[in-house]
């Protein structure tokens, strides 16, 4: 059975396809990359601050400076009140 030739258009239609059938599947293959790289983070910072958590009660010049930085750098009312902390002025 002979195939019919394909016209310019319909080539570049079917090209066309293709190339938005490889374009989802790198978008999807980036996504799990990025997904994979946010767990990763998440567990190092995790695993950061249970060491940071662990070390500051065996030295108090470190849990004073800890207590200091997160007075400091936590801002949002939700998080501060997990630390026990005032909320910030006209912060959230």
């Amino acid at each position: 059975m002979a195939r019919q030739r394909q016209t310019p258009e319909q080539k570049l239609a079917a090209l066309q396809a293709k190339q938005a059938q490889i374009n989802e599947r790198i978008r999807q293959e980036s996504a799990k990359v990025k997904a994979q790289e946010r767990k990763q983070d998440t567990r190092r910072k995790i695993l950061a601050g249970a060491v940071a958590l662990e070390h500051a009660k065996y030295d108090a010049a470190f849990a004073a400076a800890l207590d200091q930085q997160i007075a400091k750098n936590v801002t949002r009312a939700d998080d501060r009140a997990l630390f026990n902390l005032p909320p910030l002025n006209g912060n959230d």
